[in-house]
């Protein structure tokens, strides 16, 4: 299993986002098979962003694909959230999909994907794992660096402008995300081009969007949502992305009163 450097983790820590180059390159061939099979034999939590139909999403495709499955459960996800977030025990709170086809022009707005789930806690980060090379052409993912540690929260409506399964509560208090491209001149930006197994972490509070794919290329990735000590499920206002089965659980318990998420860190032993 590959060690995250100190380095890796400061800037992490500091940034809200960081690369970790070739984290998942022994997985690449086996979630590329998975997702070409998921593609064909959509979930019932599958669904298409955007009016032209390039960029699609599945979600707890760990729960449908046995390899999935397995590289959750063994793979290098848990131990290197565990060491960015400093987390004695981590577990999936879910996967998600997410590829855009040549000339696909559907943007991923600017967001943050805390509020759109129910759970809180400070140790909450995904990787972003690509499956192959991502340019700025094909839809590199772009964060506003330092922004998990801002104290905002922004309403989860972002994709439910492009008509995702969530939308926002005019209700919740909370603001709309700044469209950051107009605050350009206020921000440092990260964005990296990406080898088909590197993965970007990220926390749940760190700002990010996405442009459309311009390319010729294919932009396959997959993201895993990892949850560490002191997350606990909460009650959102409004509507939160959809899960695909309840998991049973009351305001203020530990995600491990569920087997809807697995234990990623420490490792099971593998059968």
């Amino acid at each position: 299993m590959a060690e995250i450097a100190p380095a890796a983790i400061a800037a992490f820590q500091a940034d809200g986002a960081v690369l970790l180059p070739g984290l998942f390159a022994g997985e690449v061939e086996r979630l590329r098979a998975a997702l070409d099979r998921l593609r064909a034999d959509p979930g019932p939590l599958a669904e298409v962003y955007g009016g032209d139909g390039g960029f699609y999403g599945d979600r707890f495709v760990w729960t449908r694909d046995a390899a999935i499955e397995d590289c959750v459960r063994h793979g290098p996800g848990g131990p290197a959230i565990a060491a960015l977030l400093g987390a004695r025990e981590v577990r999936l709170y879910c996967d998600h999909v997410l590829v855009k086809e040549p000339g696909t022009g559907q943007p991923t707005p600017w967001h943050h994907d805390l509020q759109a789930w129910p759970i809180e806690g400070a140790q909450i980060a995904s990787l972003w794992v690509a499956l192959d090379p991502v340019t700025r052409e094909n839809g590199a993912v772009e964060f506003v660096a330092g922004s998990h540690l801002w104290g905002r929260r922004f309403r989860s409506d972002s994709f439910g402008r492009s008509g995702a399964t969530f939308a926002p509560a005019e209700d919740d208090g909370l603001e709309p995300c700044p469209d950051m491209d107009r605050e350009r001149d206020r921000h440092r930006f990260l964005c990296w081009e990406m080898a088909p197994g590197d993965a970007l972490a990220f926390h749940a509070l760190t700002v990010h969007g996405a442009p459309g794919n311009r390319s010729a290329a294919r932009r396959r990735a997959i993201s895993f949502r990892y949850a560490g000590d002191d997350v606990r499920w909460v009650q959102r206002p409004g509507r939160t992305a959809k899960l695909i089965r309840d998991p049973g659980l009351r305001p203020g318990d530990g995600l491990d009163r569920s087997d809807l998420f697995p234990r990623v860190f420490p490792l099971e032993p593998a059968t």
